[in-house]
């Protein structure tokens, strides 16, 4: 049977029927099982594992454990039964039952990396999938395929299938079909769906549409339902790459659609230990793929979320400068400008503007930081330092270094102010700690620069060893030093 299987699916792809899984689906059909054991028996053993005798219990659990692998997808789906005692039987069954990863059609490659699979932590299962993965040729695709049918821990199972979602379909995946679709059989897992649809891909893209829209529709259901089979990254990964492939295919609803979907459902989810994903991102998103049919529907769906807070606002004004549309953008900038704002909160926005590249607006920000906060501050301090950085690239140094100059004076006599701007800064979450030695030694690095263009050498250097001495790991310094005019070989 297993010859003849791998003949058919063969003799598909000479043929010119092609390799889709259109086709692949009605093999599976054909070559059913490689074993005697029909899905009938198997399915009787499985209900004789809510017997009420001991001994027809016994001898059903024995018959699944010695089927192995060709009883797995049955028992699967029976870890889910309505009766809890062939739920759970089901599940230990899974658990002991002997799969042999390493098969001998394998690579010697294959073989190393997959031996001893069974008996490894999931961290380390997940480390042989990627070694799996970078295996050249596509040569691991076949075993990424056996994991992602027969891995116990479904979380795995499902790593193992996104990580064959992220290939490029190519020449690798038509050369190694045969064997994929060996390992994959007629399973309906999850993991096997996806798969089996990615190879549907190479032929039918746009076919495959709608069956993906259910597969993902499922997996979130799973996770909404707070499911153990799956979890937040893996939904999101999936989602992602949905979202990648209607934006190939320039599929303007669907693309908007899918970006729409992982916003709602991580701001659904918000956890601790994942970060949450917005309508900064989605605009973000429109922004680096220029989808500017895109963001008109995220305009007419999500118009008044997009115009509740400044962040938000931000980000739309940027697209919609980036889109072309500059009056329109400049508009919404400086309604986001003119919204009620905390300091904290306008430097943290003011640094998601300097990733977008809008440098006016950030200057804008930090200047009402600055009005509004006490010059012996951490906010004044730190929209200080992110204004002196655009004055330096502008080479206003005199104007960089006045500026952290005046926070300085402030403090300067005055311990209490200078120990509570310190507390303030290392209790900023989610900013990279700086302490104070830091924006003093920015302060004498833009002096330094200032000596130079007025060409006094001896302050210059003077400045720039005072700001090394302070921060010897800014790179801008130790250049500045090596480049001072009349240094010597032994300075340099």
């Amino acid at each position: 049977m297993r010859v003849l299987r791998l003949a058919f699916v063969l003799g598909l792809i000479f043929l010119g029927a092609g390799w889709a899984l259109a086709d692949s689906t009605s093999t599976a059909s054909v070559a059913s099982s490689a074993t005697d054991a029909s899905k009938a028996t198997i399915q009787k053993l499985i209900s004789q594992l809510g017997d009420e005798q001991f001994a027809v219990r016994r001898h059903a659990e024995e018959e699944l454990v010695r089927l192995g692998p060709e009883a797995f997808d049955q028992l699967k789906a029976a870890e889910d039964a309505a009766d809890l005692e062939v739920a759970e039987r089901a599940r230990y069954i899974i658990q002991r039952m002997r799969v042999d990863w390493v098969r001998a059609e394998d690579s010697p490659e294959i073989r190393r990396t997959l031996a001893r699979y069974g008996d490894l932590s999931q961290p380390e299962r997940e480390k042989r999938i990627a070694k799996l993965n970078e295996l050249k040729d596509g040569e691991g695709l076949p075993a990424l395929c056996r994991i992602a049918r027969l891995e116990p821990a479904p979380t795995v199972a499902r790593r193992a299938a996104l990580t064959i979602l992220d290939r490029e379909p190519s020449a690798e995946a038509k050369a190694r079909l045969a064997a994929c679709l060996e390992e994959l059989s007629s399973s309906q897992r999850a993991p096997v769906v996806w798969i089996k649809l990615w190879l549907r891909e190479l032929t039918d893209r746009k076919g495959t549409i709608k069956d993906w829209d259910k597969a993902v529709e499922a997996e979130v259901a799973l996770l909404k339902e707070e499911s153990l089979e799956t979890n937040q990254e893996l939904v999101y990964e999936l989602l992602k790459r949905r979202l990648e492939t209607c934006n190939d295919m320039h599929l303007v609803d669907e693309t908007t659609t899918s970006l729409l979907r992982v916003v709602d459902l991580f701001n659904e989810r918000v956890s601790p230990d994942r970060f949450v994903v917005d309508l900064r991102w989605a605009l973000k998103w429109i922004i680096d793929h220029k989808r500017w049919d895109v963001l008109e529907q995220v305009e007419t769906q999500r118009g008044d979320d997009l115009q509740a807070s400044p962040e938000v606002l931000y980000y739309l004004a940027a697209a919609e400068h980036r889109a072309g549309r500059e009056d329109e953008g400049e508009k919404l900038a400086k309604k986001a400008f003119g919204m009620q704002s905390t300091p904290r909160e306008r430097w943290a926005v003011e640094k998601q503007l300097a990733a977008l590249g809008f440098v006016e607006w950030c200057e804008r920000e930090c200047r009402r930081v600055i009005e509004d906060s006490p010059v012996a501050s951490a906010d004044s301090l730190i929209a200080r330092e992110d204004l002196a950085t655009w004055l330096h690239d502008r080479e206003d140094f005199k104007r960089a270094g006045e500026l952290l100059g005046e926070f300085f004076d402030t403090v300067k006599d005055d311990r209490a102010a200078l120990q509570r701007v310190t507390q303030e800064l290392s209790s900023l979450a989610g900013m990279v700690q700086r302490d104070i030695n830091y924006y003093a030694a920015k302060r004498e690095f833009y002096r330094a620069n200032e000596y130079k263009k007025e060409n006094q050498p001896d302050k210059e250097r003077e400045a720039l060893l005072k700001s090394s001495r302070l921060n010897d790991g800014d790179p801008d310094v130790l250049i500045a030093m090596y480049r001072l005019k009349d240094a010597n070989p032994e300075f340099r």
